[in-house]
């Protein structure tokens, strides 16, 4: 073997940089080959000796580190990070440290350029490698508007998909410009926060501070759409009544907006908020990690571990309230009060709203001990240098939440169609004797352009929540679509058609649609994109002793438009329970239900479908000459793909469960509802009834 190998192979190589070594990398060759460059002249009689020539010398690395940092603000600490090269070919695939940090080593034969993700919590975020001495990678929210811009559909999650298939796809020059006109946009809160690096490639520490700090005050959506997805950045400062967030929306591939200068001047998070989070989820962890028997006193009814007790204001269980919910087994935090939530895991997934007062608002992901996952918000404030969990006061539940729709009559396939808008939640509250407690609810959007108009619930007997009344029409939905798209090319016209207003009572379908504040119509793309993402709601409830009571309620998502809809899937009936429904109501409708059955339902996912965790039948009863609609609900896991839904009564006026005796109950309807992390409900509704009024 040759003595010149041990100067350019040997013990001369650099050490690869520790995960805390945030630097990059000085030189793009370790030292042996620089130093086997400088005497390559020297050698080549040498070589020649040893029978070799010039073009065997390999002076190209072996291998390169490339480390960063995976955090929302939070680091994403545990979260799996994997890299693709250019081919395709998995290159790394680790996980993120307690702060956030990975290391990956790639080998000299991977190619560029890559792209790296970090996943959590069903939350991912990407970056760009454009050169395998990149050096640093971090991977954020920000690096993944990065990568949104350099997507030729403007998709973060399908740049390794496109890279694969063009593998110059984009340059260093493409990813430095996006990042340029990133920094631009965001350069007054870079200035407030005291720290203005390079997204992608700067060194930083997920601890709350600088770079840090913006982003746990940002909040980043991209929709992805039929052609580019549609972006929008919104500072998540104090939620003041009456003001909006500061926001900027652009499409992916334009030069997104910059934040105005008095941006600079907004309250941003607390710089220890993450330390405090993390501190609070860790001791709801302990609370349940206890069996029942230590976690709640031998009444059922009395939270008495310390670990338990210590969640909340003052330590008292009896200080929290929630949408009229206090603390108990039929309350706020059943789960405490069950033998079969002990295990349950709680983790954070993100800060959506901050209040004056040092409150905030968390979401977190809960995994049940048989693995069911789903979604929770707390409203905690700060004490005494701690979280504690405070509720939001208010007495009655009430949300305002997107509406995402796939519509499927099943006896007329021609008028299936997608719809989207807002779903108004507020529960038919009874009192003690089966009465209704509210006169009216009227509901608005907090919104300074006054685009949407306010809305007015009453209940209805057989029905869970309030409906909402238009003019002349007590309608039963509590749904207000705002657009609509027919599936089947051949169908004309929009989806709303099929719910005419003649004489001021609707008709056909019986359905709310808003339309549009500039065309009377389908609300255009740009329009539905301009409804702030983070935004407030308030309803002002006229009980029947003649008080008024005042709650609001933070959206954390506006509506889909109808290009975002079309690239979505829905969770779907399976092709029994289809069928028989199928064959049960082509003749006239509907279903009659005898003996009170239970109805059974089975469905399927496919693709990016959302699991259903609520099923219901629909339909109408009638009383004499009467038809009145009921819901009966069936809560069910994200594991679940079949559920038997019974019938059961909403009032003591509603008789549809007692259709033999007082009347008869026809089912009309099988919906599936599945809520996604930004409480998107995405509806997947099979109605059965004919509109024979409608020409084929």
């Amino acid at each position: 073997m040759c003595a010149y190998k041990a100067i350019c192979f040997g013990p001369l190589q650099l050490p690869k940089p520790r995960l805390t070594d945030m630097t990059h990398l000085t030189h793009p060759k370790p030292l042996n080959v620089l130093l086997c460059q400088f005497f390559a002249a020297s050698l080549l009689a040498l070589l020649a000796a040893c029978g070799g020539s010039g073009s065997n010398m390999n002076l190209t690395p072996t291998s390169f580190d490339i480390l960063g940092v995976a955090a929302t603000g939070a680091p994403m600490s545990g979260a799996q990070v994997l890299m693709v090269d250019a081919l395709g070919n998995e290159v790394c695939n680790t996980s993120a440290n307690a702060e956030g940090r990975y290391i990956c080593t790639l080998k000299g034969d991977a190619v560029v350029p890559m792209v790296v993700s970090a996943s959590k919590n069903l939350v991912t975020h990407y970056a760009p490698i454009t050169q395998l001495n990149q050096g640093t990678a971090n991977i954020t929210p920000l690096t993944t508007l990065i990568a949104a811009q350099i997507s030729p559909t403007g998709q973060p999650q399908a740049l390794a998909e496109q890279l694969k298939t063009n593998n110059q796809l984009f340059t260093i020059a493409q990813v430095e410009q996006a990042i340029v006109s990133l920094r631009n946009a965001l350069k007054p809160l870079f200035t407030q926060a005291g720290s203005d690096i390079n997204p992608l490639t700067g060194n930083f520490k997920a601890d709350g501070s600088g770079h840090d700090q913006v982003l746990n005050a940002l909040d980043v959506q991209i929709k992805p759409t039929t052609s580019r997805s549609n972006i929008t950045i919104t500072l998540k400062t104090e939620m003041v009544s009456g003001t909006e967030l500061p926001s900027v929306s652009y499409v992916a591939g334009q030069t997104p907006p910059a934040f105005p200068a008095t941006t600079a001047l907004a309250k941003l998070p607390a710089l220890d908020e993450d330390l405090l989070v993390a501190d609070y989820v860790q001791r709801l962890n302990a609370c349940y990690s206890l069996p029942k028997s230590s976690r709640i006193a031998i009444d059922g009814v009395t939270v008495q571990a310390p670990a338990c007790r210590e969640l909340f204001v003052d330590n008292n269980p009896a200080n929290f309230k929630n949408d009229g919910l206090r603390v108990g087994p039929s309350g706020a935090f059943p789960g405490m009060f069950a033998d079969t939530s002990t295990g349950a895991l709680f983790e954070s997934v993100a800060v959506e709203f901050r209040y004056p007062g040092d409150q905030i608002r968390l979401l977190l992901r809960v995994t049940g001990p048989t693995g069911n996952k789903t979604w929770s918000r707390l409203r905690l404030v700060r004490e005494r240098e701690r979280l504690a969990a405070v509720g939001n006061q208010y007495s009655y539940r009430f949300s305002v939440k997107p509406w995402a729709e796939k519509r499927r009559l099943v006896n007329r396939p021609e008028f299936n169609y997608l719809s989207t808008g807002f779903s108004i939640q507020v529960d038919n509250v009874q009192d003690n004797k089966g009465t209704p407690i509210f006169e009216k609810v009227i509901v608005s959007l907090a919104d300074t352009r006054n685009v949407i108009p306010s809305f007015e619930l009453r209940p209805k007997p057989s029905l869970s929540y309030l409906a909402i009344r238009m003019g002349q029409t007590q309608t039963s939905t509590n749904n207000v679509r705002i657009a609509g798209h027919f599936i089947d090319s051949g169908t004309s016209g929009q989806p709303s058609r099929l719910s005419p207003l003649v004489n001021g009572l609707l008709g056909g379908e019986a359905l709310v649609w808003q339309p549009s504040p500039s065309t009377q119509a389908n609300w255009t793309a740009d329009e539905i994109n301009q409804i702030p993402e983070l935004t407030r709601w308030k309803a002002e409830f006229h009980l029947l002793d003649g008080s008024v009571v005042t709650q609001d309620y933070e959206t954390v998502t506006a509506p889909l438009n109808v290009a975002e809809l079309q690239g979505e899937q829905w969770a779907q009936l399976d092709d029994s329970t289809m069928n028989t429904l199928i064959s049960q109501t082509r003749s006239t409708g509907s279903y009659l239900l005898q003996n009170l059955p239970d109805y059974p339902v089975s469905w399927t996912l496919s693709g990016r479908a959302r699991a259903p965790t609520e099923i219901q039948t629909q339909g109408y009863w009638r009383n004499g000459n009467t038809n009145n609609r009921f819901n009966d609900i069936k809560a069910v896991t994200t594991t679940n793909r079949q559920a038997s839904v019974m019938c059961s009564t909403q009032s003591s006026l509603d008789l549809h469960c007692n259709g033999n005796v007082y009347g008869n109950s026809y089912l009309d309807g099988l919906p599936l509802f599945a809520f996604d992390q930004r409480e998107v409900i995405w509806a997947s509704q099979n109605f059965t009834y004919l509109l024979q009024d409608y020409g084929r």
